[in-house]
């Protein structure tokens, strides 16, 4: 199995789109883990804390965009300690998880903080293998 790895970093929202160029060109591909560390950058201790949440954004418009993965409770708590995202997702579930060529894997994330709370973020790709129904 060929893994892409696509990584950001910031401070506030999360409200990003992936694509996996790096494959074949117009074959789907499959999301296979998301990782993502949150630290405060500035401000006073309180919860900075909402749900993640992993979507598909679909060329055919918003009709087909869909929520596959909701996370609660990421980002900062009041303690400091960062409630961090490794998401593996398991391979009975890839399905779920495939993107079509033109498509994009959706992340989210909404800053309660106005901006106070820094992330760095790993997304892991593969290409999606029809005969099989499992990434290559």
């Amino acid at each position: 199995m060929k893994l892409y790895d696509k990584s950001l970093a910031g401070t506030g929202s999360i409200d990003q789109k992936f694509e996996c160029r790096d494959n074949v060109p117009g074959k789907p591909f499959v999301l296979v883990q998301l990782q993502v560390h949150f630290l405060r950058e500035s401000g006073a201790a309180a919860d900075f804390l909402s749900p993640i949440i992993i979507k598909k954004f679909s060329a055919a418009g918003p009709r087909y965009h869909n929520e596959s993965r909701r996370i609660v409770r990421a980002g900062v708590g009041i303690d400091d300690v960062p409630n961090d995202v490794n998401f593996r997702i398991p391979n009975e579930e890839l399905h779920h998880y495939r993107i079509n060529a033109g498509d994009k894997a959706w992340i989210t994330w909404a800053d309660p903080s106005a901006g106070v709370v820094g992330w760095g973020l790993v997304l892991t790709l593969a290409e999606w293998n029809d005969d099989l129904g499992v990434p290559l």
